[in-house]
């Protein structure tokens, strides 16, 4: 066998060319030692397992309400811990022997990336003292494991619809002052006038727009549950009812292939793909080559998981369509490839176990190998697989979807650890990549063989940093917490505070949001001034509203607003032109008061 020796620690002593004086040098490294003790066994296979066990909560518990409504709000997912093994098979090279299992020195010797080793057990990761070589790759520095098991230990987020502080709120009747009630709904109310997907929409637009219905109706929902005003109780169920019926319109459309980018089984290749995407490799961002399913269905399965637990008749009319869909990107058979599955789909189509995160790239040759761009709609991808599954196992009564809700549990906890330790570069703590690299906070592109701090899209810093906080849910939160939410605000302060300024409104309302981690009164002000219907189509005000006051607790109090609500760059439901007599008359469409650049139009209601 060959091996490969890193030269710096004994560069210096060992003599070129290779002879009995170079054994003499090496000899003196535990690392060669174990190179040579372990030479012998090698792997031809690995089974990965799971289970989940029972933990203390990370958090202060609290009492769950009687009232069966505020219960599906404030109850958080049992606390438990994902135990991962990769059991390898291995083989030895001595002719006709078969490893011993009980023998040390047929243990099977390999190299842990950073991540591994943050959760393995330590008695079988390797000390300095134990092996001394040090191996360094694209995710930095390796080490040595002498075993032919591992064992991981993730930790599962309790998250659900909302974080657990927003969850404790909720329960003990304290989620928004009246004044953050009044303001959000009412922002909720214009923001539900506002466009709607178009069925000639592709796959990945039409998806954000339905995570952006899901939750005006979720908002609605919280802020319906959580009344003690009698009064506003019709318009509150109102609200709710014109909002479930939009989402559940929509999301029908896509479901049964109302949509001119419809949805195809691909009985070649077992996976969903789109009309559009089969029309060419680059076609709805390489969709019919399996390209970014995990970004593109994440959206739906959330604003699935949303109008199924407003509505038990969806999941029992829907729930087969939005499953076939779930298991595109997050499908727990086939992990065998002798021993297929009961349906023809990919074991977690986009994951690699052993790099702890998802990889975009679909069926394109590439240099540097798979990549992967947003970290952060990754994260989102499993995070509406994770709710799905719950809503099921809700109706359900467990089983095995209980089952499938620790899977997708894990594989969200697996992405947003591979997400903080791979792109959230914080200089002086997180050191795996050099400081040249690591000065930008964030990757852009991590590949198999390479990291850029760029995007596909472009080079500017605001498309690095917005292309991996998108979109705004409940598990940003925990995406974003890292070093005890000390690595956000740094990478706020030092790489998009200094752009705010000059942000364009269409990622603004995601700089806010990003602002709020931090500063969540000076979030709420600037996010007073947003216009809905010039964001990023997966966002709205009422979104950024609620998020911000979510993370400012629960003795926010929102400054006066001294906005003019007769300004329609103040008022979103006065930003489309149809919305505009004058400029509906004149047949205009999109959004005219403003446009996309900032501009009024002489049609618009203002000042006539």
């Amino acid at each position: 066998r060959l091996a490969f020796i890193p030269p710096e620690k004994y560069a210096e002593e060992i003599p070129i060319p290779f002879n009995s004086t170079t054994l003499s040098a090496l000899s003196r490294s535990t690392g060669y030692r174990k190179l040579v003790r372990h030479g012998g066994i090698y792997p031809v296979g690995c089974k990965v397992s799971w289970k989940g066990e029972g933990v203390e909560p990370s958090y202060d518990t609290w009492d769950i309400p009687e009232d069966d409504h505020l219960k599906m709000l404030s109850t958080p997912p049992a606390d438990e811990v994902a135990v991962v093994h990769f059991k390898f098979e291995v083989r030895s090279f001595s002719a006709g022997q078969t490893p011993d299992p009980d023998d040390p020195s047929t243990e099977l010797l390999m190299l842990a990336l950073p991540h591994h080793v943050d959760v393995l057990n330590d008695e079988v990761v390797l000390g300095e003292n134990e092996f001394d070589l040090v191996y360094r790759c694209i995710k930095g520095n390796m080490r040595a494991v002498a075993s032919n098991t591992w064992v991981l230990h993730e930790e599962l987020a309790p998250t659900l619809f909302d974080n657990v502080e927003m969850m404790k709120r909720i329960a003990e009747g304290n989620a928004f002052s009246e004044t953050t009630r009044n303001i959000i709904l009412k922002n909720v109310e214009d923001d539900l006038g506002l466009f709607i997907p178009a069925k000639t929409e592709n796959i990945y637009g039409y998806g954000k727009q339905l995570g952006r219905l899901a939750q005006l109706a979720h908002i609605t929902d919280v802020l319906y549950a959580t009344t003690t005003d009698d009064s506003m109780i019709e318009r509150y169920n109102s609200t709710l009812s014109k909002a479930m019926a939009v989402l559940e319109a929509r999301l029908v459309d896509v479901l049964t292939g109302g949509i001119s980018d419809k949805l195809l089984y691909d009985a070649n290749l077992g996976g969903i793909v789109s009309r559009v995407g089969l029309l060419g490799p680059g076609a709805d961002f390489g969709n019919g080559r399996y390209n970014d399913h995990h970004f593109h269905y994440g959206y739906v399965l959330y604003a699935c998981a949303i109008m199924g637990r407003l509505n038990p008749d969806f999941v029992s009319n829907y729930g087969d369509h939005v499953d076939s869909l779930m298991f595109d990107i997050v499908y727990s058979s086939n992990s065998n490839s002798n021993k297929p599955g009961s349906a023809f789909f990919p074991f977690v189509r986009h994951k690699s176990w052993f790099d702890g995160h998802s990889f975009a790239s679909g069926l394109f040759p590439m240099g540097n190998g798979k990549s992967q761009e947003s970290s952060s709609e990754a994260v989102n991808a499993y995070y509406g697989a994770y709710l799905w599954t719950s809503v099921r196992a809700s109706h359900s009564g467990g089983g095995h979807w209980d089952d499938l809700v620790l899977f997708a549990r894990l594989l969200l906890a697996m992405e947003i650890r591979g997400a903080q330790k791979y792109w959230h570069m914080f200089p002086g703590v997180n050191d795996i990549y050099d400081p040249q690299l690591s000065q930008h906070y964030m990757v852009g592109v991590l590949g198999m063989l390479d990291v850029t701090c760029r995007t596909w899209f472009g080079d500017k810093t605001l498309y690095l940093h917005m292309i991996n906080f998108i979109p705004i849910t409940a598990i940003t939160k925990n995406l974003f917490d890292d070093y005890n939410g000390t690595y956000v605000k740094e990478e706020y302060k030092t790489s998009i505070a200094p752009l705010m300024p000059n942000v364009e409104m269409a990622w603004r309302g995601y700089t806010i949001s990003d602002l709020a981690l931090s500063d969540p009164v000076a979030a709420w002000e600037e996010g007073m001034k947003l216009v809905s219907g010039l964001l990023d189509s997966a966002a709205s005000k009422s979104q950024i509203l609620y998020w911000t006051n979510v993370i400012a607790g629960s003795e926010f109090v929102p400054p006066a607003d001294n906005s003019d609500n007769n300004n329609p760059a103040s008022d979103g439901s006065k930003v489309m032109c149809d919305a505009n007599k004058v400029c509906a008359a004149a047949g205009l469409l999109g959004a005219c008061c403003p446009t996309g650049g900032n501009i009024m139009l002489d049609c618009c209601d203002t000042g006539r």
